[in-house]
């Protein structure tokens, strides 16, 4: 009894904004952003001044967009307005400011815009990016759940080449305590393995969705016996894994077939 667990296990922290969820939610957020944002064309989430120079590279003003980067990441300016783009800043935990930049907007709507205006909308997309973090990220384990998988799968499907990898994990007991730590640990082992590309999702009973992006079709046993083998080291004893891929002008492009791809690797 001196295992047990003293405390409620659940829930993982996800309140506030993290660096990683800059990248993991980068469409939804930029779309977000447009949707608030008139004749807004394109939207990147920077966390370095360095990184302007490949948006406005040899540029006239990038020594002057650099200067305003600084000042917005600071908080020195509450916005960023240059005739060239926008900057807005958002608070993460544990590190500086993340900075939407905004660029094609319509030079008229960039000149007769308000910083409090763009204040207040910052504000409101801030607690949409929150509430859709909190809406596609699992509990338990703090990976991303099905909800993402789904849209991901959709939105994949017509854009990218990629392999999904659909891996049941079962655990030796069915006690609460033992399949939480058992999922907890698997998740970790699963981030372990695939540390760059690779999108990870828990969707329940020790089930987990790998999505591997810009991966070849041609790779993928090599990467799933690999798998294999390194969560039997990591003391895994029943494995089950099933995979399907897609690449450029395959039959997923129509609407559902990202989860045409989901039934296939679960019946493989």
């Amino acid at each position: 009894m001196a295992a047990l667990i003293k405390s409620f296990p659940l829930f993982f922290d996800n309140r506030g904004l993290r660096t990683e969820d800059f990248s993991r939610f980068s469409y939804s957020y930029a779309e977000t952003l447009k949707k608030r944002l008139p004749t807004a064309g394109r939207v990147d989430f920077l966390q370095a001044a360095g990184e302007l120079a490949g948006f406005f590279p040899q540029q006239p003003f990038l020594s002057d967009l650099t200067d305003l980067f600084q000042k917005v990441k600071t908080g020195d300016k509450m916005i960023g307005l240059h005739p060239e783009c926008l900057m807005l800043p958002f608070a993460v935990k544990g590190s500086e400011n993340v900075i939407a930049l905004i660029t094609g907007a319509d030079p008229l709507f960039i000149k007769k815009v308000s910083e409090d205006w763009l204040g207040g909308e910052r504000l409101a997309v801030e607690r949409e990016f929150l509430l859709l973090k909190e809406a596609r990220v699992d509990i338990q384990t703090g990976l991303l759940n099905g909800s993402n998988l789904f849209y991901l799968l959709d939105t994949y499907s017509t854009t990218k080449r990629f392999h999904l990898i659909l891996v049941e994990l079962p655990p030796k007991r069915n006690s609460f305590q033992y399949a939480f730590r058992h999922a907890q640990k698997c998740a970790t082992a699963l981030l372990d393995f695939f540390q760059s590309h690779t999108v990870a999702h828990y969707l329940g009973q020790c089930t987990f969705a790998l999505v591997l992006q810009d991966s070849p079709d041609e790779g993928k046993a090599e990467v799933e016996s690999a798998l294999v083998a390194y969560l039997k080291r990591e003391g895994v004893h029943r494995i089950h894994i099933g995979s399907s891929y897609f690449g450029h002008g395959g039959e997923a492009s129509d609407a559902g077939g990202g989860r045409r791809l989901l039934d296939e690797a679960w019946t493989a």
